[in-house]
């Protein structure tokens, strides 16, 4: 005999398989870790904040596996329950993502221009890393690269664009996480259906 499920009961359990399924479908994309690459490759690394998220929050979320820790970011409804069956149950996916505003006017998405001085000190060793003219001259070339991000900006990057992408970004992501918990659901209360028609046709032939 097949136990009668509340809708909270049903809604907790329907929780749970899809954030599985769409976590793992966020993990394969790796979106944070895309985002962290592109930073990396571009030098953006002066203070170390932004290819760090989990220490300073400079993207929402830290890591490829944690974009559903926000409760609000999974929402399950399921309707009356009869003979077990739940009349539907659906679910409200909308994950917070984001890059810190700082870093964000730096991104093609952005409508900001960034400018500002910079702590010269910081650049001076992003400089010196980068082996950019002779050690001596490293203040000199920091602070002229200071004045010319406080006049011009930098250059827009393409930091954001995992976030975007066709086969790998959130929206793609979410779709084949969506479907594969969506079909992971149907196949746990596919029991409790069969076990509902039984009985709407048992009545039928009680008559």
């Amino acid at each position: 005999m097949i136990k009668v499920r509340s809708q909270g009961q049903i809604a907790v359990t329907a929780r749970t398989i899809m954030i599985a399924a769409l976590t793992k479908e966020f993990r394969k994309s790796q979106i944070i870790a895309k985002i962290i690459k592109i930073a990396k490759g571009k030098g953006m690394v002066v203070s170390g904040a932004l290819v760090n998220p989990k220490s300073s929050g400079s993207i929402t979320p830290s890591s490829d596996d944690r974009w559903f820790i926000d409760r609000k970011s999974l929402q399950v409804f399921v309707g009356p329950i009869t003979f077990g069956v739940p009349s539907y149950v659906r679910f409200r996916i909308k994950p917070n993502y984001e890059i810190a505003e700082k870093y964000f006017a730096l991104t093609e998405q952005s409508s900001k221009s960034k400018r500002w001085f910079p702590n010269v000190g910081n650049i001076e060793n992003w400089v010196k890393k980068k082996r950019i003219g002779d050690a001596q001259d490293s203040r000199k070339i920091a602070f002229a690269i200071s004045k010319s991000i406080a006049k011009k900006g930098i250059k827009k990057t393409n930091l954001a664009n995992p976030f975007f992408y066709k086969g790998t970004g959130v929206e793609a992501t979410i779709t084949r996480g969506a479907n594969r918990g969506m079909l992971r659901v149907s196949q746990l209360y596919r029991p409790l259906i069969v076990n509902y028609i039984d009985k709407s046709f048992s009545k039928i032939f009680d008559k």
